[in-house]
Formats: C-alpha cells, structure tokens, sequence
C-alpha cells in the first residue's frame, strides 16, 4: 500500500486534527471529509487528510504522518494546547493522568478512572430546581412504554411500505416476525452497582429500550434490507443518581446517538428509519442538527433517515425541505388527542383505583401520568360526558374530575 493509500482511524484523526472524535464524524456526514467504510467502520485516507490539514488554517502543516503528542485533561479529555491549561495531577496515588483549570474550578481533582459515580454525571446534566423540564425516573419509563407500544401498535397496521432508497413496494404480512426489541437494563445495573433489578425497579426506572423491524428482500428482491428502528434515551446516569431530570437532551446527547447509530449499520447496504425520543425533550440545538436551520444544513446520511421525537410537547421533528423526510414522517407521526384520550382515560382509572381515590386533580395527573395537560383536559371532559364522573374546578388546586 502506498504512502497515499494509507488508512487512518478516526480518532487518530481527531487526534491529527486536535479536534474531537465527534467533529470528525460531523465533517464525513457534511461530506467536507471523504472517508471509507470497511468492516463497518470509517477510515480516511492519507491523501484526503492531507488535503484537510493543508486547507485548514488551525491545523498545523506538518505531516500528517507523523502524529503529534496529545495532551488531554483526564477528566473532561479536553485537548490541553497550553501548559497554563494543566492545573495539577489526578489526586489519585500513582496516576500520572492531567487535570485541566477548567475541571479543578468545578472540583473535580481525579481522572475518569478513579472519579466516583457522582463525578462521572457532568455537572451540566445534574438536575436541580431551575432545571427547565422536571421528569422523574419513573415517569420516564412510563413514557417510554407508552410511546414504543403506540408505534408498535401503529407500525402493525401498515400493509404496503415503500422502500426509501428506491421506491419499491414491500409487502408484510406479520410485523411481529420482523420484531426485535431491547435495553440497557445492563448499563442501569452497573450504575446502580447491582446484578439483579426486580419488577418494581424495573417500573420505576427508564432502560432505553428500543425496538428494530429487520426485513430482508427474498432471493427475487432487488434491493437492499430496511431497518425501522425505534429508540428512547434518557441520561441514564443522572435518572439512577438522582432519580429525575431537569434538563432535554442536548446537541452532544445526540451527536453520540447518531454515531452509534452509524456505527451499527450493517456493511451490506442496509438503509435504517431511525427515531429517537426523549422523555425530557430536545433542546433547540440538538433539534437543528435533524432538522437544519438558516446558518447550517440538517443531518445527511446516505444509509439513515433520522427523526426525533419530543416526549415533552408531543413534536416529531425533522427536516420540512426533505421530500423523503416528509413522505416517511407519517409513520411515526404522534398520535391523535382523540386515540391519545382513549389510553390517558385507562391510565387514569388505573391510577384512581390503585390509590384508592374518587377524584384526580389534573395537576396530579399531569405528574403522576405521561400524557400532556392537553392530552389529560380533553379525557376528563370525555369521561365526564360518559356520565359516571363530574367535572369540577376546586379553589388552589383547579380542575379535577369526581366520580359521581
């Protein structure tokens, strides 16, 4: 192989570049870095490297054969350029790992390595009362049940799909036989420092689960297989630390959802529908790499069509100016008030009798359910005309329902 032909990996190029392996990912889905799959990971060439590093006026112009020595504070890896950015040494016996200025102003003395559980959630992710959002742990698996069994329940129902990549018809007879479903129940046991979760923990706290329909063309069939994915995220480690979240999911929360997902694609050309929900929403910045904006262009891959959905204003989002986008939206579209009230009036009745009360705020079944206020006003208003519940509006507390 030639000096031109050689092959990096990509975070020998982020650490080339002095920039994250994040960015790198970033610039190949941009198409401003041409990169090759193989095995199903991305390697650049020498030759397209140099091109970068030439071009770039923050990028040295020394070879990029020769890779330089990287210094990164062992906490945050933050890349240290200046030795005025190392404040001391990790104040665990015998590490030889950095500190940055940054990191020791927010008390964090030690690497990664020998930080506690505590450390280790970044202090922008723990929650606390001027948090925009408050989602406990428990009402996170709740909408995450609820939302995968509706789509679930949607994706049933269809007959014919077309495929995103070449418009042909696909017939399913049974979703269900395509069905395969999952979590990170592993990673909660690990955090919780368990090797067993029971049926209540398991009730309480959110798992990213995820469900995947895998079709397969028959020999007949020419085109390549589609993978409809569905995946809910929650900041597991602030959910079992603190037990709530106050804060949406943020651009960087999404950046390493997406390189997973990109990661994890098959190399036989598969193309995936992939939508991912967070029980604490999105803010505006992650919602802009899908769905672009004036100063920069949404979310591009060749092999993924990505949507996110906000659990906290019931909001698909994805990019409007994208035919496909638009055309595939329809799958995964939030449901009706009308089918939404249906579900909210058994969520209701269910929380009634296992509290053993004759009236329900709407203030707690907004807290205790994971339905919007909306979703919870238009139910009560249906089970009062039912006859069996009366509507009333109590002095301090507001509306509730009475069962007559």
């Amino acid at each position: 192989m030639s000096e031109k032909e050689r092959l990096y990996r990509l975070k020998e190029v982020a650490e080339m570049l002095g920039v994250s392996t994040r960015t790198v990912y970033r610039r190949i889905w941009a198409n401003e870095l041409p990169a090759a799959k193989i095995g199903g990971l991305y390697y650049i060439r020498q030759v397209d490297l140099q091109k970068i590093i030439t071009q770039s006026p923050q990028v040295n112009s020394r070879s990029a054969s020769v890779s330089p020595k990287i210094v990164k504070c062992g906490s945050c890896l933050k890349i240290l350029r200046e030795s005025e950015q190392i404040a001391q040494r990790c104040s665990s016996a015998g590490c030889f790992e950095v500190i940055c200025t940054d990191c020791l102003s927010k008390g964090k003395t030690r690497c990664r390595t020998h930080q506690s559980l505590i450390e280790l959630v970044d202090l922008r992710q723990k929650p606390d009362q001027d948090g925009p959002v408050r989602v406990r742990a428990s009402q996170a698996r709740l909408r995450e049940i609820n939302y995968l069994n509706r789509l679930r329940s949607r994706i049933r129902q269809i007959e014919s799909l077309a495929h995103p990549q070449n418009g042909m018809l696909l017939t399913i007879d049974n979703w269900e036989d395509l069905l395969k479903s999952g979590d990170e129940r592993a990673t909660v046991l690990r955090l919780k420092g368990k090797v067993m979760l029971d049926t209540r923990e398991t009730s309480e706290q959110p798992l990213n689960a995820w469900i995947q329909y895998l079709y397969k063309p028959a020999k007949d069939e020419d085109f390549d297989p589609l993978i409809i994915e569905i995946r809910v995220l929650s900041r597991l480690g602030v959910m079992v630390t603190a037990g709530l979240d106050t804060y949406p999911l943020d651009e960087e929360d999404l950046e390493q959802a997406l390189i997973q997902a990109s990661d994890s694609l098959p190399n036989d050309g598969s193309f995936k529908l992939l939508v991912i929900a967070s029980p604490t929403g999105w803010t505006q910045a992650a919602r802009e790499i899908v769905s672009g904006s004036k100063t920069q262009s949404s979310f591009a891959h060749e092999n993924l069509l990505v949507y996110l959905f906000d659990m906290q204003s019931n909001n698909l989002i994805y990019p409007l100016k994208d035919i496909r986008s638009v055309q595939y939206a329809e799958l995964f579209n939030p449901a009706l008030l009308s089918e939404e009230a249906l579900d909210a009036e058994m969520e209701i009745e269910n929380l009634m009798l296992e509290k053993g009360h004759s009236s329900l705020t709407l203030l707690y079944a907004a807290k205790e359910l994971p339905f919007s206020e909306l979703v919870l006003l238009e139910t009560f208003k249906r089970m009062t005309a039912k006859g069996n519940y009366q509507l009333v509006e109590l002095e301090d507390i507001g509306l509730a329902i009475l069962k007559k």
